[in-house]
């Protein structure tokens, strides 16, 4: 489909790595000023990867490892969200940031971070169909995460007499 639509070049064929690389730049820009509220911070993350030469060479490869890379930046952003807990957006008014910080916290616990857990999973199982090895080094997030989560009380059992409850 991709030759189709854009050619067979080899710069055609490499442009889906270059454009996965984009935009997991743009996406770790994003989650690092969610997540830290610095728009600096974020511009800063983004800025870094995308000119640190070895993502510019796995991002211009013939290869999957741009989405790979795409796909570690969403699996790491989950396990943050899913550690750290829920937050809203830094640029929302005071008022309507605690009354969506409050609802979002109730979300979040009434759930325990199940649907970010799984977003880590998800993603992390999409890197392993696209690209097998990489499962090796992703594996690791994993096991850190779990660790991580025990301490933090972010460890929940599911229960199914908890859903009939909610």
């Amino acid at each position: 489909v991709w030759r189709n639509l854009i050619g067979d070049s080899e710069l055609a064929m490499r442009l889906s790595s270059v454009l996965a690389s984009c935009a997991t730049a743009s996406v770790l820009a994003i989650a690092v000023r969610w997540r830290s509220g610095s728009i600096v911070g974020g511009l800063a993350a983004g800025v870094v990867f995308a000119f640190e030469p070895n993502a510019i060479f796995f991002g211009s490869e013939l290869r999957p490892y741009g989405f790979v890379m795409l796909f570690a930046v969403l699996a790491t952003w989950s396990a943050m969200a899913w550690l750290k807990g829920p937050l809203t957006p830094p640029e929302r008014a005071t008022e309507s940031r605690w009354t969506e910080s409050r609802r979002a916290e109730s979300r979040w616990a009434s759930r325990g971070g199940a649907r970010y857990r799984l977003a880590m999973l998800f993603w992390i199982c999409v890197a392993a169909l696209i690209h097998p090895t990489s499962l090796g080094v992703l594996a690791w997030l994993i096991a850190w995460a779990l660790i991580a989560a025990v301490p933090l009380g972010r460890l929940q059992v599911w229960r199914a007499d908890l859903i009939a409850v909610c």
